[in-house]
């Protein structure tokens, strides 16, 4: 987090020092896991507190432990963005710079979610619901709260319009611009709905794990985030959320015709987002060939998976690959903890097998493959004594 925003500001007074204007985006990996290193003093202050009344399921010592890391890396952010409106104000760029803080979902246990109901892969508004903080002095009012519905891709029209630029080329926004609603509390769009729809798979399935918030209503089916498919018995849920925030009272039984016709929007957008182009859900091939990104780093999270749990050991998967010339690859792998070394590996593109290579009880390395020009649907067999599984990553060197 500190190099993160380190460089950001860094960047920021090399563009004041030009005259020009500057996007910068800070993507911190925290709060998150892995837990380990977390700025230590923070870390022994919070090591302190017992967080259990701020917690809906109990705190064992492990979950417990990492709340409190959480903690100290939450503060660690708070003292960066600290950092950042100082620099700001140091460079005289505070009156007149928009700073957005936003957060990706709800917290990863069942903790504090002020009124809401849920965490992190829900869709009850406590896994959702996340807030969006507009900072901008020569515009904004301080401590105005409003209750436009706005989701992340609104941003873009919003800065747009903040900065009074037009949009290039013909290619519609999902988005609104939301700026009058946050200067002045106009409403904007005030008839929208938002959609959301959050599952594991290679594909969205219809009705699976989604949800739809309209001006006063909404509908959802928490069918699971790890699941790949709807299960199909878990019951639609829909809820008054002006009035019922914390979504306790479900009103899908006596209100019928409104969840159909909820339902009858919700499918005629599912069928509008499936059918923007050729191949609708085609995942994104990985490009190797730059030579800024050499090594490419594949890892189980990348892998279009076939075997197992899509992370977990003994999983197996294909990484979709495209290269603009034919290059020759050394491979370096890469076992996950408890994982024996395999006696043979064996190399796929697809259903064709590129070559068969007997290991050495300390050897990682296969060299000289060659990875063919443009797609290549690269994976491996590890063969185990008693399993065949796949690397947990694979560096590819050329």
């Amino acid at each position: 987090t500190d190099i993160y925003f380190e460089n950001a500001m860094t960047f920021m007074a090399q563009q004041k020092a030009k005259n020009k204007p500057f996007l910068s985006v800070i993507t911190t990996n925290a709060p998150h896991g892995p837990y380990h290193d977390v700025p230590e003093a923070l870390y022994q202050t919070y090591r302190q507190i017992d967080f259990t009344p701020y917690s809906v399921q109990p705190l064992g010592d492990k979950l417990h432990d990492n709340v409190r890391r959480i903690a100290a890396m939450i503060t660690n952010i708070d003292d960066n963005m600290g950092s950042l409106f100082a620099f700001l104000k140091e460079q005289g760029l505070y009156d007149n710079t928009i700073v957005i803080f936003l957060t990706d979902n709800g917290p990863n246990s069942l903790r504090y979610v002020g009124p809401y109901r849920g965490m992190k892969s829900h869709v009850h508004s406590g896994g959702i619901h996340t807030p969006l903080l507009f900072h901008w002095p020569d515009k904004i009012k301080t401590g105005v709260k409003r209750s436009q519905l706005a989701a992340h891709y609104d941003i873009t029209p919003t800065l747009l319009a903040a900065c009074a630029i037009d949009k290039q080329g013909d290619l519609p926004f999902d988005g609104v611009n939301v700026l009058p609603a946050i200067l002045d509390g106009d409403p904007v769009a005030p008839e929208r709905t938002l959609y959301i729809q959050t599952h594991r798979g290679d594909r969205p399935e219809s009705e699976h794990h989604f949800a739809m918030i309209g001006p006063q209503y909404k509908l959802l089916r928490p069918s699971g985030f790890g699941r790949e498919s709807n299960p199909g018995n878990v019951p639609l849920e829909l809820y008054d959320h002006r009035a019922d925030p914390g979504e306790s009272h479900d009103l899908a039984a006596s209100q019928p015709e409104l969840l159909q016709s909820m339902l009858t929007d919700y499918q005629t957008w599912f069928t509008d987002v499936s059918t923007t182009r050729p191949d609708n859900y085609a995942p994104p091939r990985i490009a190797v060939g730059r030579q800024d990104e050499n090594p490419v780093v594949l890892t189980r999270q990348d892998w279009r998976h076939f075997q197992g749990r899509p992370w977990a050991g003994g999983s197996n998967g294909k990484w979709l690959l495209t290269l603009e010339k034919s290059l020759r690859i050394s491979m370096q792998f890469h076992l996950a903890k408890n994982e024996t070394h395999p006696k043979t590996i064996r190399i796929m593109n697809g259903d064709t097998l590129m070559r068969t290579v007997d290991m050495g009880d300390n050897d990682s390395w296969i060299k000289d493959v060659i990875l063919p020009r443009g797609d290549v649907d690269l994976w491996f067999e590890l063969v185990q004594e008693d399993a065949t599984i796949g690397p947990y990553q694979v560096h590819l060197h050329f």
